[in-house]
């Protein structure tokens, strides 16, 4: 099927006419099978009604880019490489075409506005060894018109036969996951070669924000209006617990796509959910307070990447954020369940400040770092989507000192309460006992025991040795001396030693 005549995808809208025309023959086609289940009472109306969507006025802006979106298909363009074919090349080659754009007609349309081309000879020896990984500006201006440009290289092997697959989206300029098969029956390319490029495809989708509701988004994907076949339920190639990564997408006056104009949400993901008769939603898993900001700009398009997302675990690697060449190792991680409303441990930071998450039941989960009970970051991880994460967290020398001298300070409060506690426990034992001059020796050893005044010194003399220029980290080594302080007002309670003192004075009077 040939996509000739039309414009560049960077366009999503044609002209307004264009567009209205399309409109109202796909409203057409939906309600034509309507009309002819009504009474005959009813055909007329039914007929009028037709006429009147015809005659309507284009909706107001924002609702005509959403309908248009939802009525526009994907224009997608295959090219197929065959290589150490025995048989004539073109004639393997040409079978997997024709059976592809029979399947996508019978399963994808209207979905996709396919193309198929086979690779010229030039083009195999360059796709010989390796899947492309070409950039925007390398694209021919043929080629910039598509929306999905899908390479799909066949290789004859001893046993069968090697199939890989990779697609760029040209709409949102971007490289998805390659994919890979073995095949072993000659009979079942065409078929496997079809499934994987619907494995390799991305849809997008528009992200609408639902008023006081930061937990989920409406998704309103590309081609979701268009007619399809009665046993389609919803649109096809999407479906529940699917990964999508929310990214911005920035253009000029004309509608073109500014200089890195594409922006990812940083630290945050979608997962669909069940959709419903209308619509389908997604669940927002974020770092961050606020992905999606407040305001929304006309020339800002809030899109959603479908993303691939094999059976793998994915590596976090957690660093200082003001040296990517220092790891935190050692760290808590934990992993939680907003809706059990539960954390289960992960482990901790390997020496190079590495945790491993595998696949889990979800497709989506929060990776919660701490250290010394304080909760440092939270970060969304989607196992599989990439082999490697890594997190820049708030963190420096300065607050691991700062947290190092407390503990030994901490430390050292603990074995002063536990003195004190065994001292006091021996003058009363004694008092009890009569011995009296012991228990007045015993009360001098206790009287010359550090004091409340000792750890304040040495607190403050810690402190002062301790700023940051990181607010955060300093609001956190603040927090942690804070913490302490309040420690020594609970344990180093100078009453009960005073108390004490007055009943050792008062039984050496009345002895």
């Amino acid at each position: 099927m040939s996509t000739s005549g039309r414009k560049p995808s960077s366009e999503l809208l044609e002209t307004p006419t264009q567009n209205f025309y399309m409109i109202a023959s796909h409203l057409y086609h939906r309600e034509l099978s309507r009309v002819w289940q009504c009474r005959p009472a009813c055909v007329l109306r039914c007929l009028m009604s037709l006429v009147l969507l015809t005659l309507v006025s284009v909706p107001s802006s924002r609702a005509a880019d959403d309908k248009f979106w939802a009525l526009s298909p994907y224009r997608v363009h295959l090219k197929i490489a065959l290589h150490g074919e025995t048989q004539p090349e073109g004639r393997l080659a040409e079978t997997i075409a024709t059976k592809i754009s029979r399947r996508t007609e019978a399963t994808l349309m209207p979905l996709w506005d396919l193309k198929v081309e086979l690779a010229s000879p030039t083009e195999r020896r360059a796709l010989a060894n390796e899947l492309p990984d070409f950039t925007w500006e390398e694209i021919p201006e043929e080629l910039k018109r598509f929306d999905k440009l899908q390479t799909l290289i066949v290789v004859a092997q001893p046993g069968g036969y090697l199939l890989r697959c990779r697609e760029y989206d040209v709409y949102a300029r971007r490289w998805g996951k390659p994919v890979t098969r073995q095949v072993r029956q000659r009979s079942m390319l065409p078929e496997q070669a079809f499934q994987m490029l619907t494995e390799a495809f991305s849809p997008l989708a528009t992200i609408e924000t639902i008023p006081k509701d930061d937990t989920k988004v409406r998704l309103i994907f590309r081609g979701s209006e268009l007619p399809y076949r009665s046993d389609t339920e919803s649109v096809p190639l999407v479906k529940p617990d699917q990964v999508f990564l929310p990214v911005l997408r920035r253009t000029d006056r004309t509608g073109e796509l500014v200089p890195n104009g594409i922006l990812p949400i940083p630290w945050t993901y979608l997962s669909t959910t069940e959709p419903d008769a209308t619509e389908w939603r997604a669940k927002v898993f974020t770092g961050a307070r606020r992905p999606f900001g407040t305001r929304r700009r006309g020339t800002v398009q809030k899109l959603a990447i479908g993303l691939r997302q094999p059976a793998e675990a994915t590596e976090v690697r957690f660093y200082a954020r003001r040296s990517k060449d220092q790891p935190l190792p050692g760290y808590e991680v934990f992993l939680r369940d907003d809706e059990k409303e539960t954390s289960d441990s992960l482990g901790v930071t390997d020496a190079n400040g590495i945790v491993s998450v595998p696949p889990g039941e979800k497709p989506v989960t929060m990776l919660f770092l701490r250290s010394d009970s304080q909760l440092l970051a939270k970060i969304p991880v989607a196992p599989g989507v990439t082999p490697l994460l890594e997190a820049p967290i708030a963190d420096d020398p300065v607050r691991l000192r700062a947290q190092a001298e407390l503990t030994e300070i901490r430390e050292q409060l603990i074995d002063l309460v536990a003195r004190r506690a065994i001292y006091m426990a021996r003058i009363r034992a004694k008092l009890k006992a009569g011995e009296v001059k012991q228990a007045q020796d015993i009360m001098a050893d206790l009287n010359d025991l550090p004091g409340r005044s000792f750890f304040d010194r040495i607190i403050k003399a810690a402190q002062r040795g301790s700023s940051s220029e990181d607010p955060a980290i300093q609001k956190r080594i603040d927090k942690l001396f804070s913490d302490t302080q309040t420690l020594l007002v609970k344990f180093l309670d100078s009453r009960p030693i005073t108390e004490l003192q007055s009943e050792v004075t008062a039984a050496s009077k009345g002895g």
